[in-house]
């Protein structure tokens, strides 16, 4: 069951959901992996990620997606402008924010920034990625 929670970023509340993986199938003596998702440019947690996410859980894996600040229902303003500096920085928060990830999953072309993220992060994930959905 999927639990709603916030984080901060730089001062300002951003909304996540936390949904549980759904089997332990990849669970080890260090825990469930986590994919960290959040949608590219200017979409919101809501507007398709979810179907994406439930093929992590179904595997095994926790995922943690969230809001960037200004969208959805994160705070912040200005809202629905797309800055990558504060998207980068919200990734950092997301990882900072105790989601244990491995991985970083965005639904766009602009995921290099999130796995430059994950990497420099002060506790980096042991594997991070950039996955893009066909269509």
């Amino acid at each position: 069951m999927s639990r709603q929670v916030t984080f901060p970023s730089h001062g300002v509340t951003c909304g996540a959901t936390h949904l549980p993986a759904r089997s332990d199938a990849l669970t080890g003596p260090a825990g469930r992996p986590c994919v960290v998702m959040a949608h590219g440019f200017g979409g919101t947690r809501d507007s398709g990620l979810t179907g994406c996410a439930e093929g992590f859980t179904d595997a095994g894996m926790d995922v943690f997606l969230f809001d960037y600040r200004g969208f959805g229902d994160a705070g912040g303003t200005p809202r629905q402008d797309v800055s990558v500096r504060r998207q980068r920085q919200d990734y950092h928060a997301a990882l900072a924010a105790g989601t244990c990830p491995v991985s970083t999953r965005t639904g766009s072309p602009c995921g290099a920034r999130r796995t430059r993220a994950a990497m420099s992060s002060p506790s980096p994930p042991r594997t991070a990625a950039s996955l893009r959905r066909s269509r």
